[in-house]
């Protein structure tokens, strides 16, 4: 099955699932990925930095808050910290 991540947004999954994202166009997919457990997260980001703006209605779109909230979801579902790679694309 494949899980689609949209614009602004992130999902994690355990295998077999995949995720999947299209048109990256000006922005960044950030995929995490922890071998020993199979589960994987992956972010659409459009911006690197939130704190250039005060009212911040979606965090998956700045990659210094959805790098940190993927991570801790990966966690909730079993994956250790250490045994995570990252790839990035864009």
């Amino acid at each position: 099955m494949e899980v689609r991540v949209g614009i602004a947004d992130m999902n994690v999954v355990k295998k077999p699932e995949k995720l999947i994202t299209i048109g990256l166009g000006s922005c960044i997919g950030i995929a995490l990925y922890d071998k020993t457990t199979s589960i994987s997260g992956l972010s659409h980001i459009m911006l690197p930095w939130s704190y250039q703006f005060s009212n911040i209605s979606n965090p998956y779109k700045f990659a210094d808050l959805a790098i940190p909230l993927i991570l801790e979801e990966m966690t909730k579902r079993g994956c250790i910290k250490k045994n995570v790679v990252a790839k990035i694309a864009g």
